[in-house]
């Protein structure tokens, strides 16, 4: 089986939750001695990639670049040469390796359409992460995702949704026969072994809040609603790893909110790699997960790796991903987010019930299983 990805989700996200499972895709891949795969990537831009070839082969351009050889420099000289000779763009690569007959299956990372009329004879399957556009379009400006999306849906011989509950909203939404979605689920990558040693300097009690903080991730109901149990306790602090950084702060705009609720010094943002975000989810009085609306709900599962009491909404992916693992509120409701955060920091017994049942449920999800059903979807496909 010779199989094809290209770069899309790769130059679009540093980190994030579809990169991340297209690399830990590759992880297995490797070791499949009966499936030969390329992915057509310029730059190591994407941390997940950089640390995939530090462990085990170079799979960009710039890396494979005068054999791999890495020097002082390299990154001019390659700029350099590029410049001077004829440069062939990752999708041209793309288009060309799926005219040549050297690729049994073709695998997209995002919903970019470029290859539609050129692929040929060559199947391709399409991984759906979730219905946000098509549920939530108030909050893009821009929503050609969605074309795109159904065109590539209603093209693809199968298609893969990482959730129950996508798989649902796929149906209803586009139409598309139900036998031709697969759900596969994804799987935890971040782990952390509770000891008496910490490397990082934290708030005594936090309660920890990861991603960004836009429109439907539900952040300012979240905050407005955690608000008076933070100056009713001054030691308990909130946490935001990841989102919008400005030299090393929150942007303006959100800083001033802070502000207004005299909270501002009980509140942090943080970026942070994998090697520290297991400690910050490790130490967190809790992890709370507000979102109206997810495709999966992946840091739901990093949490419970860790060792991490969750509270999450009550919607769409979470009871599905969470089980009786979680904490669950109204996202809608202040009140309702507020009471069942409350019971937690309160509750150290309580906590302590969702951390053991957390580390169970986390079990149930594994890379290996992720990797082994796509690979069941790309056979289905071969051989059908």
């Amino acid at each position: 089986m010779r199989l094809l990805y290209d770069d899309q989700i790769f130059c679009m996200q540093k980190y994030g939750g579809i990169s991340r499972l297209f690399v830990e895709l590759f992880r297995v891949l490797e070791y499949e001695d009966s499936i030969e795969w390329d992915v057509q990537v310029e730059f190591p831009h994407n941390a997940y990639i950089r640390e995939f070839e530090e462990t085990y082969r170079k799979i960009t351009a710039y890396s494979q670049f005068l054999g791999g050889a890495d020097f002082r420099g390299k990154g001019r000289l390659y700029t350099d040469t590029r410049k001077i000779l004829p440069t062939i763009k990752p999708q041209q690569d793309i288009l060309t390796a799926l005219r040549n007959g050297k690729t049994d299956l073709f695998h997209p990372t995002y919903y970019d359409d470029y290859f539609l009329e050129k692929i040929e004879n060559v199947p391709f399957v399409i991984t759906v992460h979730d219905m946000i556009h098509e549920l939530f379009s108030e909050y893009f400006t821009d929503n050609s995702v969605v074309l795109r999306k159904a065109r590539l849906v209603e093209a693809a011989q199968h298609v893969i949704a990482i959730s129950e509950s996508t798989k649902a909203d796929l149906v209803r939404i586009t139409g598309v026969d139900a036998g031709k979605v697969e759900v596969v689920p994804l799987a935890s990558s971040i782990e952390f072994v509770k000891t008496e040693n910490r490397s990082l300097t934290k708030p005594t009690k936090y309660l920890l809040y990861i991603g960004h903080r836009e429109g439907y991730k539900n952040f300012s109901r979240f905050f407005r609603a955690i608000a008076p149990l933070m100056r009713a306790d001054k030691e308990l602090s909130l946490v935001c790893i990841g989102g919008k950084i400005t030299g090393g702060q929150f942007p303006a705009v959100e800083r001033r909110v802070f502000y207004g609720a005299s909270l501002d010094d009980q509140v942090f943002v943080k970026s942070v790699d994998d090697a520290c975000l297991g400690e910050w989810y490790a130490d967190a009085l809790c992890f709370v997960f507000p979102s109206l609306y997810e495709g999966f709900g992946l840091p739901l599962l990093e949490a419970f790796s860790c060792g991490c009491p969750v509270a999450a909404s009550n919607t769409s992916s979470f009871l599905e991903v969470g089980g009786d693992a979680a904490a669950y509120f109204d996202p809608h409701s202040e009140e309702d987010i507020r009471e069942t955060i409350a019971e937690l920091v309160r509750s150290r017994q309580q906590r302590e019930n969702l951390v053991q049942r957390g580390r169970e449920q986390a079990k149930r999800f594994s890379w290996i299983n992720t990797a082994r059903k796509t690979i069941q979807v790309y056979d289905r496909v071969l051989t059908g």
